[in-house]
Order: C-alpha cells, then sequence, then structure tokens
C-alpha cells in the first residue's frame, strides 16, 4: 500500500444542483444517513504517450439527504493517496489530496426482497506529488452512472449486484526542471461490482463490495441512519 503523507494543495470546486421529484405519502423529511467508504482499486489513466496503472487508497465520506421516499442526494469529501510506479516523472510516483463531490440516488423499485436503483455521483479531485527538482499536480473530474440490483433474503443480510460507466478527464501538471501540462483520461469506462451487506442494528450496517472492469479492488462500507 502506498506510504500517505500529508502534502496537498487546495482544490476548488463550485456545485450547482437542482432536485425536484414529488414526494410520496409515506415521505419522512427527517431521514438521512452517513457513509464511510475505504477503498483500495487500480485504474488504468491513459496519457498520450503511455498507459499508466494508478493503484487509489481513498477515505471517502458522504452525508445523504431524502427528497422524498424514492430520492436522496448526497455530498461527498475524500482523502486520497495515489501511486503511479510507472509514470516516468519521479513527482508523480505518489500524491495525496482530496476529493469533493455529490451523488444522486434514485429508487427505480422497492419491493420486500429486491430493489433496484438508479445512482450517479460527481467528484472533483486533486492530489500533489514532489520530487527533489519538481512537482506534479494531479487535477481529474469524474462522473458514475450505475444501476444496482439489491436481493434481500434475510432482514439483516442483502446482497448487491451491478454496472456502471464512469467518465473521467485530467491532468498532470507539471513545474520545476520539468514544465508541462499532460492530460489523461479512463481506459475502459465500463465496470461491474458485486456485494453483501449486513446490519448491525436498527440503524447500522456494514458492507463489502468487489469492483471489475474499469476499476479493480474493494471496499469497507460503514452506514448509519438517522
Amino acid at each position: 500500500m502506498p506510504r500517505i503523507t500529508l502534502n496537498y494543495t487546495g482544490l476548488c470546486l463550485f456545485i450547482g444542483l437542482v432536485l425536484f421529484r414529488p414526494a410520496w405519502a409515506n415521505y419522512d423529511p427527517e431521514v438521512s444517513d452517513f457513509v464511510l467508504f475505504i477503498e483500495h482499486s487500480d485504474t488504468d489513466w491513459v496519457y498520450p504517450a503511455v498507459t499508466v496503472e494508478t493503484t487509489t487508497t481513498r477515505l471517502l465520506a458522504v452525508w445523504h439527504e431524502s427528497f422524498g421516499q424514492s430520492l436522496k442526494g448526497g455530498l461527498r469529501l475524500a482523502y486520497l493517496d495515489i501511486s503511479q510506479a510507472t509514470n516516468p516523472l519521479p513527482s508523480g510516483k505518489n500524491a495525496t489530496g482530496y476529493g469533493l463531490g455529490i451523488d444522486l440516488h434514485a429508487g427505480l423499485l422497492d419491493r420486500r426482497m429486491l430493489q433496484l436503483d438508479l445512482r450517479f455521483a460527481y467528484d472533483y479531485q486533486s492530489t500533489y506529488g514532489k520530487s527533489t527538482d519538481q512537482t506534479s499536480d494531479f487535477i481529474w473530474h469524474t462522473a458514475e452512472a450505475g444501476l444496482d440490483l439489491i436481493l434481500v433474503p434475510a432482514s439483516r443480510l442483502s446482497f448487491l449486484t451491478g454496472v456502471s460507466l464512469t467518465w473521467l478527464d485530467g491532468e498532470q501538471r507539471v513545474s520545476g526542471n520539468i514544465s508541462q501540462i499532460i492530460p489523461f483520461n479512463e481506459d475502459e469506462p465500463f465496470g461491474y461490482y458485486a456485494g453483501l451487506n449486513l446490519k448491525t442494528d436498527a440503524t447500522g450496517s456494514i458492507g463489502l463490495k468487489y469492483y471489475g472492469g474499469m476499476r479493480q479492488g474493494g471496499e469497507l462500507i460503514f452506514r448509519r441512519r438517522f
């Protein structure tokens, strides 16, 4: 696992979001939840002259609020550590930073043992790496749409499977003995995943999730509903 340091650059984000959807009869405006993701994954970033495997360790916190019985939105805040062992620039081999974003979840089907959800997430991410005589700022945007199928065979246990489509666009901004801006994007936009979730009590749960396709890796998920 890459070494985590505290070097980072400031990041800025302007987010505009308009949400509207008719509320159902049982809509409870007080429902919200907090989710903590611990993720470790590998993704191929495509530069103009080379494809670089990027290992990301991410601690992601998400706060969701309900906008209706079948719709909720969230604010996302992340700490990131990325590693590129084959990056030709020394300052690009390790970098740390932060991410900020939003997400939306819409329930398409809600039955006792079967649920179908549509979700969308957008993240702005910025990390900073340095070597003796140069620095690298990685700045990238990701937007992901996914379709989740959830099976609930027991009151405390559920299984998840789904597919996703991800758009990634970014730049590595190098300064020092070499100054240049190098664009990059994703190698493969399609992904798939599977996981399970176990309720620990009436309002809490813990889950595991495995990713394939665009991202290779997994995450540990802690959730608490308020």
